[in-house]
């Protein structure tokens, strides 16, 4: 069964898998993905390196894994994302415990 949270960090894996449906979310390595980019097909690899490491976070990966911000008017405001949400089959996950 797929774990939800890493136990050694408690924090939920934005790149493995669903545990209720399995679904993949891990959307792709960010060099691969921006290499096919318009915008930086001038960039050297270099470049798109120190690019992607100055505007990202390590693993350098892009997670399909949805956050959900409550509105404004909510009575439990939280301002940043409250849930998370499976792409797949929205199922979805406190970010905190009460």
């Amino acid at each position: 069964m797929p774990t939800l949270f890493n136990k050694e960090t408690a924090k939920l894996d934005h790149f493995g898998h669903c545990p209720e449906c399995n679904a993949d979310w891990c959307a792709g390595d960010i060099f691969t993905v921006l290499r096919g980019q318009n915008w930086c097909k001038d960039k050297s690899d270099e470049e798109l390196r120190k690019y992607i490491e100055q505007c990202y976070s390590p693993p350098y990966k892009f997670s399909r894994l949805i956050g959900v911000q409550l509105p404004y008017s909510h009575p439990k405001h939280y301002d940043g994302v409250s849930y998370w949400e499976c792409p797949e089959c929205q199922h979805q996950w406190q970010r905190f415990n009460d």
